[in-house]
């Protein structure tokens, strides 16, 4: 069974919201401290520098906007570029904020004990963050 390109953008909401809803929920009665979420900057990469530990984590959210490069190349061949070019640059950055930012706080907020997230055995921190949550 395959599903249209529809189907596929109404699957991906539905599962990233009830997978977001659902660490809120569970984890509801120990979430972590809101200044911890929002305001910590721990360097637990192992690297000496923060600046270059920070500039590695952002290099990865970085990749996820190349789509946007696309755009520019193609805008000759637009209709209407003047208006499109800007909505479709645009529409993508905003999507991800509006999806990728509460999953993110409701990971952040499900993790309890962040060692463990860190140390985990399996491997996968995500995996420590669901199970925590």
């Amino acid at each position: 069974m395959t599903l249209s390109n529809d189907g596929q953008v109404v699957l991906a909401v539905l599962t990233l919201s009830a997978t977001t809803i659902t660490l809120f929920v569970c984890s509801r009665d120990f979430w972590a401290s809101d200044s911890w979420v929002f305001t910590d900057a721990t360097n637990s990469t192992g690297w000496p520098s923060d600046g270059f530990a920070f500039v590695l984590s952002i290099s990865n959210a970085v990749y996820a906007f190349l789509g946007s490069d696309c755009v520019a190349h193609l805008c000759e061949e637009i209709p209407n570029p003047g208006g499109n070019v800007p909505r479709v640059i645009m529409s993508p950055l905003v999507m991800g904020l509006l999806t990728a930012f509460p999953y993110a706080c409701a990971c952040m907020f499900a993790i309890g004990d962040l060692s463990a997230v860190l140390n985990t055995a399996m491997g996968l921190p995500l995996i420590e963050i669901y199970y925590q949550g």
